[in-house]
């Protein structure tokens, strides 16, 4: 199902805020309204947009390179309904549209797309509230329905507000057959109505699209309706933007239902990899770009099925095509060089060089293509910043770019950042910083190997903050943790409760901590008392040390809510690129963290 935004014209009621940029650039709780349409079609589980454009087409091609364009070069002669034809050959094999100024919800539009109507139109029944505030805008101008159940009678603006089953929000979706029938009908009114006056008088060329939908109405077509209860927002005016500034962030913040259960479960990020994604990812096999592409794109359906048949409901793309979860900024920026450890072979990446960016989209490319094969919900991890600074920068090699670990840190966050704000805009649900080293500061023996590790927790949460804040639409989460290494190359296993962390951990401008409490020595988990209260805790309740299955969150329900409850493993399935991890058993321990949030859903929901 192709979706379709029409947002060819320039929105000259806006005044001053259309007069560099595009209508759809407005923003709204710091997001461009075009950002919130795009976060509203990958809700909906659709991809690959066609954005009509007209007034400032080149500067929504530049930020927005992913997008499919179609250029109204006549945008100011005509109307939303010729417009929409402009993307007609994209029609064919069925399509939602949509306006370029409103804001709604992907909920909205997956009721179309569930609906067995071949032309479905979307409609606000609670329509008349946000009219009382719209003293620039009034009732008659809103494009009104009237239905009989889900049955559309009449479209129409003269319908008084007493009789109008809801307005509709300019969003439609039509199936093949029903795009064929609008496309004839579109056709039929062409040729007998171009170049002159239509419906009331208006030049067929600047006709609106439900002048065509009533006039199909009155042909015998039948079109249904699927409604929303607000869950929508139209900026034609300055005074709707303020309104808008005001309203919808709280409202999305107030009402989206992020999970859709009490208990999700999810993973923490990365799955074990077969021995072929081994292979490749290590560099042990080299194959032509197309061919690992063809590979790692199979592979990686695999690893988002194996989490779907166990019945996660947050899914990653297991990490298979980072050949480690740090040096995946190396993907993203100039200034590395790549490498295996002499001392053990494993992926080794140490910045030598300035900073720079080069790939932008290496991060989001992988979203992407989950979103194009599941509608389950999608996390996506990245490095803290000043674990990148303790891992990668090294004081000999690395001094003549950045003398000092901070200054290469700092460095480090645009990078990050931007690839944070991209993701957002690609309509990911959530966004994971993987930030062990500020864990690490639970033990007492690695905390006194700085000089002041309190400062060290202090820097390390800031530059966590530096790349999320002020970013809006995506939940934020930071995972702590801190046996990655012990579970695999027999490293210190480090212990401690999360006491001498607490003060900072608060101060994250996050809403999700994730944390593992099956470990030995993680402390008692009364400790989620002294976390912030808006915390969302992803509850490492199932130990990924290998043969360990058990586990369990009544403990730390005697300190959290149910609904602040998110199940996961203590940490990621796969630590370090190389690590031989039976996929087998890692199955059954997603299959249990499932059957124990159906239990305690039971108990608790």
């Amino acid at each position: 199902m192709q979706p379709i935004i029409i947002g060819a014209g320039r929105g000259s009621r806006l005044n001053a805020l259309t007069d560099t940029q595009p209508k759809c650039y407005a923003p709204i709780g710091g997001r461009r309204i075009l950002d919130w349409l795009l976060e509203a079609v990958a809700e909906a589980g659709m991809r690959d947009p066609v954005f009509i454009g007209g007034y400032q087409i080149d500067m929504i091609r530049q930020d927005y390179p992913r997008l499919t364009y179609r250029h109204n070069v006549d945008w100011p002669n005509n109307n939303i309904l010729a417009s929409l034809f402009y993307a007609e050959d994209d029609m064919r094999g069925g399509f939602v549209c949509s306006y370029a100024d409103i804001l709604y919800r992907g909920s909205v539009v997956k009721r179309a797309l569930d609906h067995p109507g071949d032309m479905v139109l979307c409609v606000d029944t609670d329509w008349r509230s946000r009219y009382q505030d719209r003293s620039l805008h009034p009732e008659a101008d809103a494009e009104k329905v009237l239905a009989n159940g889900d049955r559309i009678l009449k479209i129409h603006r003269d319908l008084t507000a007493e009789e109008a089953s809801g307005e509709y929000i300019g969003v439609a979706r039509f199936s093949p057959k029903g795009a064929e029938l609008l496309r004839q009908h579109y056709h039929r009114l062409r040729e007998h109505h171009a170049g002159r006056p239509w419906r009331g008088g208006v030049p067929f060329e600047k006709a609106y699209l439900i002048h065509l939908f009533q006039d199909m109405l009155e042909s015998g077509a039948e079109m249904h309706m699927v409604t929303t209860d607000g869950e929508y927002m139209e900026i034609d005016t300055e005074e709707d933007f303020a309104l808008a500034n005001v309203r919808w962030p709280r409202y999305v913040m107030s009402t989206k239902d992020h999970y859709g259960t009490l208990f999700p479960t999810a993973v923490v990020g990365s799955m074990p990899r077969p021995a072929f994604v081994r292979e490749i990812v290590m560099g042990e096999r080299v194959l032509s770009p197309e061919r690992q592409n063809q590979v790692m794109d199979d592979a990686v359906r695999y690893a988002v099925r194996l989490q779907e048949q166990a019945g996660l409901d947050i899914i990653t793309d297991g990490e298979w095509r980072r050949a480690s979860y740090i040096g995946v900024i190396a993907e993203m920026a100039h200034g590395f060089e790549v490498g295996k450890n002499p001392r053990d072979g494993r992926p080794w990446t140490v910045v030598t060089g300035e900073v720079t960016s080069k790939n932008a989209n290496f991060i989001v490319a992988e979203a992407q293509f989950l979103k194009r094969f599941s509608r389950s919900q999608i996390k996506v991890t990245l490095p803290a910043p000043a674990l990148l600074g303790e891992r990668l920068w090294d004081p000999v090699v690395s001094a003549k770019a950045y003398p000092t670990r901070e200054s290469f840190v700092e460095a480090c966050v645009p990078i990050l950042r931007r690839e944070v704000e991209l993701l957002r805009n690609a309509g990911v649900a959530m966004i994971q910083i993987d930030d062990p080293h500020l864990c690490l500061l639970v033990d007492e023996n690695v905390r006194g190997t700085y000089d002041n590790p309190d400062a060290e927790a202090d820097f390390s949460v800031s530059m966590n903050n530096a790349i999320v804040e002020g970013i809006e639409g995506v939940r934020f989460a930071v995972h702590l943790c801190r046996r990655a290494g012990a579970r695999v190359r027999g490293e210190a296993c480090h212990t401690g409760g999360y006491e001498p962390i607490i003060p900072y951990l608060n101060r994250l401008k996050v809403h999700h901590l994730t944390m593992e409490f099956t470990a030995p020595g993680a402390g008692d988990a009364a400790v989620f008392r002294s976390l912030r209260e808006d915390f969302e805790i992803g509850l490492g309740c199932v130990s990924v040390q290998p043969g360990h299955i058990d586990g369990g969150v009544e403990e730390a329900m005697k300190h959290l809510p149910p609904e602040r409850i998110v199940l996961n493993p203590d940490c990621g399935f796969a630590p370090g690129s190389a690590a031989k991890v039976d996929m087998d058993e890692v199955y059954e321990k997603m299959k249990q963290e499932v059957e124990a949030a159906r239990r305690l859903r039971e108990k608790y929901g």
